[in-house]
């Protein structure tokens, strides 16, 4: 019987956890369409959680037509497509540089992957509350981490953490304190940012 793998230690949220488990082995392949999910009260006593918590990841996942339930049966893998990438890109604000950037994204990945844009507006708590509703809906996070000089640094950088060092893109400004060994591409005036973009195609279309 299939078990979704969770991190005891993780600060992201543990129903979380399991949406993201549960896709990310659906696009892997090691789940299949019609396979058969452990059921709330399996999974609940394997990793110690409350039902409620199992509840709303299955919930979350059928809503998004990965999973289905069959009354009396159990939860199955339903079918769908996910050849396509989804990116999700989260910019402080929409300029003409801005602009230019997210066509550049459309461009450089065509019809492999379905770009979102998000902004923030340089606030933490409009950033968060972004992040809170899509976390585990997209294949990558594309951030651009500028906020007010007012910002608690803790707060964003602990909001950053919950995004999978994996699907996480850091773009336009480095965090060196961020530990996480995620993807970066920032301003050099060394070097041309759409080159990076460029660049990382291969790396963001995997």
């Amino acid at each position: 019987m299939y078990t979704p793998q969770l991190k005891p230690l993780d600060k992201t949220p543990k129903y979380k956890q399991i949406v993201q488990s549960v896709i990310r082995d659906i696009e892997r392949g090691v789940l299949k369409n019609g396979d058969q999910l452990p059921s709330i009260s399996e999974l609940s006593i394997e990793h110690y959680l409350a039902r409620d918590t199992v509840e709303k990841a299955y919930r979350e996942l059928r809503e998004r037509g990965f999973i289905t339930s069959v009354q009396g049966k159990g939860y199955y893998v339903e079918a769908i497509d996910t050849s396509k990438l989804k990116i999700l890109l989260v910019f402080n604000k929409l300029s003409s540089y801005k602009k230019e950037i997210y066509y550049a994204f459309l461009e450089t990945l065509g019809d492999q992957a379905t770009v979102d844009l998000q902004i923030h507006h340089y606030n933490v708590h409009l950033f968060q509350e972004i992040m809170e509703k899509n976390l585990g809906k997209y294949n990558y996070y594309v951030i651009m981490p500028h906020f007010t000089l007012d910002t608690d640094k803790n707060l964003y950088r602990s909001i950053l953490n919950t995004i999978p060092a994996n699907e996480l893109v850091l773009l336009d400004r480095d965090l060196p304190e961020l530990t996480q060994e995620c993807l970066r591409v920032f301003q050099d005036f060394d070097k041309d940012i759409f080159n990076a973009l460029v660049n990382t195609q291969d790396l963001l279309a995997k």
